[in-house]
């Protein structure tokens, strides 16, 4: 199957969005498909090349397409979408069309599909040919506003699964981890109040962009709570790093605070790569979570928002290393069903589904 992948970021892009939108295209040509993925162009000189960035092998059947755009970001945007738009166009180019972008695919919905290839769109709000959301609340809320959707799956995000949890190899002294966004939503500030609690632990806190008021913020913070010197702040760093990262630490938090987004509607990259590291969880007991998380068995799940609960959850861990052991093994067993792979699969799935109603040749 020929996927064209529309994903209006810079690229390679170290965020989230990006690392999803490589790993699920690799993943994809893995299982034998044709993917072209339009991006914009590298904010870096010379570009970066982003196989060597995602640490990903080079794979043929994978083509990036930089989209020629330049200006101020209203110009890059209207740019973007011209290319995509021109790109879309044509049945014979390619069998379906991805995106996640709401903008882009209105405007692609617009144009008659004797002229498109059926679009698939990774979100909610608009009648596209098929769905695809990464929690089973974001599937219920889009049900709710606007009524059955036809061809809707729950895709979640992915991790690389490994087989075994790699022996730590940092500081002996035990280590607190956090990875992902330093926002207030996604509860980065209670892993510093656990660690300022815990006199004898160290805190890892992974990402952080320099340009952002965040990563000072949280600096800030470990420094109004006395324990700065206890904690290491990476700020960003390459995607493909991040995995030995988080096997230097001994817990892992995932502490968003309870709210409608972190409740129902997020799915964090991080919580894949949590479990795919071997390393124990302690997380926010949120409907969303729980989607793929299950107290006492692979995580502990702890009262959102509550810095004693969390505390009390990592104390569990520090105290108790056979428990953490037990938790951080169903995790690295669960994980599995959550790789980048078994995503392509279920994606694969509404491809074919999708195709399948329009009268699509798939091969």
């Amino acid at each position: 199957m020929r996927i064209l992948y529309l994903a209006d970021i810079r690229f390679p892009l170290e965020r989230a969005n990006g690392i999803q939108s490589m790993e699920t295209c690799h993943a994809l040509v893995t299982r034998g498909h044709d993917v072209t993925l339009v991006v914009r162009p590298d904010s870096h000189t010379p570009a970066r090349d982003p196989f060597a960035f995602y640490g990903l092998p080079r794979i043929a059947e994978l083509h990036i397409e930089v989209a020629p755009i330049t200006g101020p970001a209203a110009s890059r945007r209207v740019g973007y979408l011209t290319f995509t738009i021109g790109r879309a166009l044509g049945r014979a180019r390619q069998d379906v069309i991805f995106t996640r972008d709401l903008g882009l695919a209105s405007l692609l919905l617009r144009l008659p599909a004797a002229v498109r290839a059926p679009v698939v769109y990774e979100a909610h709000g608009i009648a596209a040919d098929g769905y695809v959301t990464i929690t089973d609340g974001l599937a219920q809320e889009l049900t709710r506003r606007f009524g059955e959707r036809p061809r809707i799956a729950v895709v979640p995000d992915g991790a690389r699964a490994t087989d075994t949890a790699d022996q730590k190899s940092g500081p002996p002294a035990f280590t607190i981890g956090y990875a992902g966004h330093l926002y207030p939503w996604k509860g980065v500030d209670l892993v510093i109040e656990a660690v300022a609690a815990l006199q004898d632990t160290r805190g890892m806190i992974i990402g952080g962009h320099g340009e952002e008021p965040d990563l000072a913020r949280v600096t800030a913070f470990a420094e109004q709570l006395h324990c700065s010197a206890r904690v290491t702040f990476t700020g960003m760093i390459p995607p493909a790093e991040v995995a030995a990262r988080l096997r230097d630490t001994d817990v892992l938090a995932l502490p968003n605070p309870s709210s409608a987004i972190s409740s129902e509607f997020t799915s964090p990259l991080k919580l894949f790569e949590y479990m795919a590291s071997g390393r124990p969880i302690v997380a926010s007991d949120l409907p969303s979570l729980r989607e793929v998380l299950r107290d006492g068995e692979n995580a502990l799940l702890v009262e959102p928002g509550n810095p004693q609960a969390l505390t009390a959850g990592i104390q569990r861990i520090k105290d108790d290393p056979a428990l953490g052991r037990r938790l951080a093994a169903q995790a690295l067993e669960d994980v599995r069903e959550f790789t980048w792979a078994r995503r392509a699969e279920r994606l694969e799935a509404v491809f074919t589904e999708v195709l399948g109603v329009r009268g699509v040749r798939a091969e």
